[in-house]
């Protein structure tokens, strides 16, 4: 029959004991277990003793014989955790000086910079900190510097700061260089003086040079001033110019001008415009028109037709057509051919090739084939020839051909042949003898000169 559930403890086979105990037992057991390898994940430190955890000897002979963790020793022990400590400030030097309320001064800033600065960029970090120094700073930044070892980053502190001394005191500037032991270094510092003084009072700078106190050549000299010049202030340059000499320093007020335009327009051309007729003004105008056409021809050209006088609209032209062929020599060439014929100067078409032919040799060659001969061509087709006559002396000898001027056609067709006649002596010969065009004077000395190798090499033999 069917077995019936009944809540009654089952009774054991053997002894009749009720199964259930067993089971409870079991549980604790168990229990027990968790509970101790619990109390041991959470409280590791548990049951241990100020000096460290130390085995316990005791065991029960009911315990398996598990492995046990060594007794550490005290002396092994680390030490105990200690609160995070308080680290005292290092006192900066602005507080250790008294300063630490003060704004950083100018020489702050240029040994920042000195420190801060990669040795192949060291003088534009300095130039912004040095130009702030006042003369006193300056000794005190030398005598530092000097202690630093030789290098670019000395050389270029030095130099920046002897440049600034020269604005400041030019003859305290100069007698410290001058006390400097090595000649090269010496020399560099010096000349860093001269060009600080001339770019604040370059007149001043001038007549100290040309004066000679310390028996160097002016020469030597006169450079650093107008270099120095070209980086003053606009005014300072362009008031400078106005008190020089244009017979004996024509191509120096250029260049300052040159300077003076590239870096404040406006202000040159109203110092330029505002010249007396003369020699200065010309220059002014030529240097203003040769910069300026460089990126604005059409500008330069209307300010030039505005400004130039008659006599001086040939220059101001060749300086205007030159500088428009580095940009757009054809569009140079076509304003040149759209000139009166009575003002196609040849002069101005010549400087206009030679740019073109120098930035563009294939378009310039490509034009002037289309073009008869005409002496105004002469000059760029001569320099064709000669440039051609070492790479294809054939073809050399057809742009010869083209030029006007007779007097010019065989002094190149001469060029031409002599430097065949190194290369190739019998067909430079050969030439002279049966196709050339070159006067009988001419054609003599290369037969003369001919023979006399002949007879020379046959010796040798």
């Amino acid at each position: 029959m069917p077995v019936v559930p009944t809540c009654a403890p089952a009774t054991s086979p053997a002894g009749g004991r009720p199964r259930w105990r067993w089971t409870v037992l079991t549980l604790v057991v168990l229990g027990a277990a968790l509970g101790g390898f619990a109390a041991g994940r959470l409280w590791p430190t548990a049951g241990r003793t100020a000096a460290g955890p130390v085995a316990d000897s005791s065991s029960s002979r009911d315990e398996p014989d598990l492995p046990r963790p060594l007794a550490l020793r005290t002396s092994e022990l680390p030490p105990p955790a200690l609160p995070n400590p308080t680290l005292s400030r290092v006192p900066s030097f602005e507080a250790a000086t008294g300063t630490d309320d003060e704004e950083p001064t100018a020489l702050d800033e240029f040994f920042h910079r000195a420190v801060q600065g990669e040795d192949d960029r060291v003088g534009s970090a300095y130039a912004g900190a040095a130009a702030h120094l006042t003369a006193e700073e300056v000794r005190v930044a030398l005598e530092a510097v000097g202690q630093w070892p030789a290098g670019p980053r000395r050389a270029a502190a030095e130099s920046l700061l002897l440049r600034r001394w020269g604005q400041l005191d030019p003859t305290a500037a100069l007698t410290w260089a001058a006390s400097v032991a090595e000649p090269l270094r010496r020399h560099e510092l010096r000349r860093q003086a001269m060009l600080g003084w001339a770019s604040v009072r370059p007149a001043e700078a001038l007549a100290y040079i040309e004066s000679n106190p310390d028996g160097t050549p002016a020469a030597h000299r006169l450079r650093d001033v107008f270099e120095g010049a070209m980086n003053a202030e606009t005014g300072t340059a362009l008031e400078f110019v106005r008190q020089l000499d244009p017979k004996r320093f024509a191509s120096e007020a250029g260049a300052i001008v040159w300077a003076a335009f590239g870096r404040d327009p406006a202000a040159t051309l109203a110092v330029v415009e505002a010249l007396p007729d003369g020699e200065l003004r010309r220059l002014a105008v030529d240097r203003v028109i040769d910069h300026w056409a460089r990126y604005d021809p059409w500008a330069a050209r209307l300010w030039m037709e505005r400004i130039a006088s008659p006599d001086q609209l040939v220059s101001a032209r060749i300086e205007l057509g030159e500088s428009w062929a580095r940009v757009d020599p054809a569009g140079a060439v076509n304003w040149f051919l759209d000139l009166p014929p009575e003002e196609q100067n040849g002069r101005i078409l010549d400087r206009i090739l030679y740019r073109w032919m120098q930035y563009d040799p294939e378009g310039c060659t490509e034009w002037l084939r289309a073009q008869p001969p005409a002496p105004m061509l002469d000059r760029v087709r001569a320099e064709r020839a000669v440039a051609l006559a070492r790479r294809n002396v054939e073809e050399a000898i057809e742009w010869m051909r083209t030029i006007a001027d007779g007097r010019r056609r065989a002094a190149t067709e001469e060029q031409i042949v002599w430097d065949w006649y190194r290369r190739d002596r019998a067909g430079a010969v050969d030439y002279v003898v049966h196709r050339s065009g070159l006067p009988d004077a001419a054609r003599q000395r290369v037969i003369e000169r001919a023979r006399r190798d002949a007879e020379r090499d046959a010796a040798r033999q």
